[in-house]
């Protein structure tokens, strides 16, 4: 069995080698002759020299050149070789005993996908209560937040992969359609938390509280505020603006 980790990466030139080593040492840690896998950056257009950085560590690059996360996820998908597909955004990443739990996870074919909670690496005090709920909301309700997200690879193709009309709460579209398909076929989603993904909290972290939370609500309140760009612009920043 193979594992592709699909990293879509836009002017991530300053953390991508720090996130692919992260994921080498997680999945080299956990390898057993059975399992294999491929780390894939797709560079989403980037200006910077994020695919040079990429080439150097010897990691399988794709382009992708219109700068939408959920299309350069689906991209990565497509060269991709794996059994099972983890995305992991190109700020984060999981530690050993994560990765652990999803290969677990697969060897025991009662899943079709997963997710996990998160930790951020810096934090103010109202993003601390965000995530204290939003990871509660994640294991309540069996949910995956795009920086970390696993499934089928089988599974992926059948529903369609992500859906490249919306810029943000992506994840939570693909999640409810690959829950559905895992229902029909009689298998679960997992989210796993007792090793939190290492998340990056510089976009909220640059953002007010009132700036945040207004996002979000008129987001979850109006779905079609999804597939317009123009709100969602603190998520498709540079790196160097961040």
């Amino acid at each position: 069995m193979k594992i592709s980790v699909i990293i879509p990466a836009y002017n991530e030139e300053k953390v991508i080698a720090n996130t692919i080593c992260k994921i080498r040492q997680a999945m080299d840690e956990n390898m057993v002759p059975d399992i294999s896998y491929e780390i894939i950056v797709c560079n989403n257009n980037s200006s910077d020299a994020t695919e040079a950085v990429c080439k150097n560590l010897q990691v399988k690059t794709v382009f992708e050149k219109e700068n939408v996360i959920a299309k350069a996820r689906n991209t990565g998908a497509g060269v991709a070789e794996g059994d099972w597909l983890i995305f992991i955004d190109a700020d984060s990443y999981p530690k050993p005993k994560l990765i652990k739990e999803c290969i677990n996870a697969i060897k025991s074919g009662k899943y079709i996908g997963f997710g996990a909670t998160i930790k951020p690496d810096r934090s103010k005090l109202w993003y601390r209560f965000v995530i204290f709920v939003t990871n509660i909301n994640l294991r309540r309700y069996k949910a995956a937040i795009g920086a970390f997200i696993g499934c089928d690879a089988e599974a992926f193709r059948a529903i369609g992969g992500f859906n490249a009309k919306i810029y943000y709460l992506e994840e939570m579209d693909f999640s409810i359609r690959l829950k559905e398909f895992g229902r029909q076929a009689g298998k679960e989603f997992a989210v796993f938390y007792k090793s939190p993904l290492v998340y990056s909290g510089r976009r909220a972290y640059r953002m007010k509280w009132r700036e945040f939370n207004k996002l979000n609500l008129e987001g979850i309140k109006n779905p079609e505020m999804l597939k317009d760009k123009k709100h969602w612009e603190a998520w498709y920043k540079k790196d160097n603006d961040l």
